[in-house]
């Protein structure tokens, strides 16, 4: 077990094992405390285990520019380059499982500034960020101790394309199936005014944007291996197609596509319910159907699926004070 915390603004970690703390770390390399814990409790930091590895994403502070690391394991600990994320704030955290291991992603939920804002707009924009567990580094002059697989993606939710929208991304909850790339993405969403509302996502839809979309700012032909594919690196040498992806990752992670909601608007929930958190879970209802659902406060209670190929329809179940929509999740 590693057991980090904030120190009085100098972070330590300590490695525990059955109750005993290891001066050496064992099992694999760590990061420094500071990659790990944030200095403040104020600092929003996200640390999420998988495989024998620790992965963690730090927010941007005055002394920190945000990152997100794998910060503990055998594998070697990367980092994203200080160009790809701007004043990131993390919501959340998730592994995409796959039926094959090495296509296994992590996916990072956070908003950045956005300095293009005008000043009727939300400073911020909504991203998920992706990385490829089986990822280890680029080359000695490119990408060496970065990540060679990140790439980002915008995400909005709101009304359309109307002004009415949402970029603040506050907390993100991932519910999936067990071995293949399927589920939902829920999101608790700000505006300016401090009105919040829960956006829907399907995993499948995010897993084909970042698998087809073109590179924003990159409009050459991919030759070879498309930049940013899970793929194991090999032991060969390494060739000029493989270092000009690299390049393209470097300069080029996001996509063009936009994440959008599932029925393109945030889910239908009472107005003037101030929504603080989320929890979600899947159940298993009598009728032997997976049903997922979020709970996004105390007197309210949301059952939230996605059938396949089909737009978001809800059906609100009146009962004493909780309010229940309904349909069938079909990530089992």
């Amino acid at each position: 077990m590693i057991v980090c915390g904030t120190n009085a603004g100098n972070p330590r970690c300590w490695m525990l094992v059955n109750d005993s703390v290891l001066t050496d770390v064992q099992g694999g390399q760590i990061a420094s405390a500071s990659d790990i814990s944030p200095a403040y409790p104020s600092q929003r930091s996200i640390s999420f285990p998988a495989d024998g590895s620790l992965y963690s994403a730090m927010s941007s502070t005055a002394g920190h520019s945000g990152s997100i690391r794998r910060t503990f394991g055998s594998q070697k600990l990367l980092k994203t380059e200080n160009v790809w994320l701007l004043n990131p704030q993390f919501a959340g955290a998730a592994i995409i499982p796959s039926s094959h291991k090495v296509k296994e992603e992590m996916y990072f939920f956070f908003s950045e500034f956005n300095k293009t804002a005008r000043v009727d707009e939300e400073p911020y924009r909504a991203r998920i960020g992706r990385i490829c567990t089986v990822d280890e580094g680029g080359i000695k002059t490119l990408l060496a101790d970065s990540w060679t697989t990140f790439m980002k993606a915008r995400v909005m939710c709101g009304a359309g394309n109307t002004q009415q929208q949402y970029n603040n991304l506050k907390q993100a909850v991932v519910l999936t199936a067990q071995d293949r790339r399927a589920g939902v993405l829920y999101g608790l969403f700000s505006n300016a005014w401090g009105r919040k509302v829960i956006c829907a996502y399907s995993i499948e839809d995010i897993d084909q944007a970042f698998s087809t979309s073109k590179l924003r700012g990159y409009s050459s032909p991919f030759i070879g291996i498309r930049p940013g594919v899970c793929v194991r690196k090999n032991s060969s040498p390494v060739s000029q197609n493989d270092i000009k992806n690299l390049g393209v990752i470097r300069y080029h992670p996001e996509i063009e596509d936009v994440i959008r909601p599932v029925g393109v608007a945030p889910l239908d929930l009472p107005a003037d319910d101030q929504i603080t958190h989320m929890v979600a879970d899947i159940v298993l209802a009598v009728n032997d159907e997976h049903y997922s659902s979020t709970k996004p406060r105390r007197h309210w209670l949301l059952h939230v699926a996605l059938p396949p190929k089909i737009a978001l329809c809800l059906r609100e179940i009146t009962m004493t004070t909780i309010a229940s929509h309904m349909l069938k999740f079909t990530g089992r």
